[in-house]
């Protein structure tokens, strides 16, 4: 039996079965991340990124709220020579929507092995790990403690001239 050149096929219908397995696989692959998967992943991410001072990842990781613009946080970070031993996350809570609290065991050259809590933030659709905060000195341990919820971080980041 002669086939005719504009027929589809078995060949086109396994083409099109196998761009439907594609379509498919790569949909139900993300479904099975859970957000708290998501913010854990960030943080592996920016302590990869701390411990080996790769300031582009650093940077698309984290935002810092002593330099709310990117450009004076990415400045910063390039200048800064601390080596970075240590960013483990302890436990991680959600506090709100698009807002979570994890506790990390922190260490670098300049500071010995301590528990502090970061922010990690939801904003424009990307997981980002809030630095900047106060780290307690052993007096005023609240300070590095208290979480501030997703409107003021996203306002503190957002509303910035010439950013």
């Amino acid at each position: 039996m002669k086939l005719k050149r504009n027929s589809p096929g078995i060949l086109g219908v396994l083409v099109l079965a196998i761009c439907i397995f594609f379509i498919v696989s790569s949909l139900t692959a993300n479904a099975g991340e859970t957000e708290e998967d998501l913010v854990r992943s960030v943080l592996k991410k920016y302590e990869a990124a701390a411990q080996k001072h790769d300031v582009d990842s650093i940077v698309q990781f984290s935002l810092d709220l002593s330099w709310p613009k990117q450009e004076q946080f990415k400045a910063n970070v390039v200048q800064l020579d601390e080596k970075v031993y240590k960013f483990e996350t302890i436990s991680l809570e959600r506090v709100e929507k698009d807002l979570y609290k994890a506790t990390v065991l922190a260490e670098t050259e300049s500071l010995k092995e301590t528990q502090m809590v970061v922010p990690v933030l939801n904003i424009n659709g990307q997981w980002k790990v809030i630095v900047g905060q106060d780290v307690h000195d052993g007096n005023s341990q609240e300070a590095s403690q208290t979480i501030k919820s997703a409107e003021f971080y996203k306002s503190h980041f957002t509303n910035q001239p010439n950013q």
